[in-house]
């Protein structure tokens, strides 16, 4: 092997451990994971005051986008399973957050309404939702916020 030339061998054996940790830093799964996790544990610490999960509040805020949703539509909008969803909603329910009642249309179909505490706890727990979000997008500007929010919409939206 000629000087000129550059050495492979060394040059790989040198870059695997990096190659490795570029090889999941280059996967949009693994940053999409990573992501959440930050995000994630940061909700858990701030909505503690508001004794809201991520998907209770989902749920909750879905709810109050389209009001009198029936629940077929209310679990397909969220990607949750029927009977999860059930349980979810026992919850909130028993804790005087949502109402259920019937379609006056339709009686075979249960419509959900947030109740009056329902409402004012969503609208506090928007608010450190809000606050949390900027926070933890905090170096991202709005332009890229949006950006992201778009693409990420790509990958699940009509999937």
């Amino acid at each position: 092997m000629s000087r000129t030339q550059p050495d492979h061998d060394h040059d790989q054996a040198n870059a695997e451990p990096d190659s490795e940790a570029s090889f999941l830093e280059n996967l949009v799964g693994y940053n999409s994971r990573r992501a959440w996790l930050a995000i994630h544990d940061n909700f858990v610490r701030q909505m503690t005051p508001h004794a809201l999960t991520q998907a209770e509040f989902s749920v909750l805020a879905t709810i109050k986008a389209k009001p009198q949703v029936n629940l077929r539509m209310l679990a397909a909008s969220l990607a949750i399973a029927p009977p999860n969803l059930a349980t979810l909603l026992d919850g909130l329910e028993r804790r005087e957050l949502l109402q259920r009642q019937r379609n006056q249309d339709d009686k075979r179909i249960q419509t959900v309404k947030l109740t009056t505490a329902g409402s004012r706890l969503l609208r506090s727990a928007m608010q450190t939702v809000q606050k949390l979000e900027t926070e933890s997008t905090s170096r991202l500007t709005d332009g890229e916020r949006t950006q992201l929010n778009t693409l990420l919409k790509k990958i699940y939206i009509d999937a």
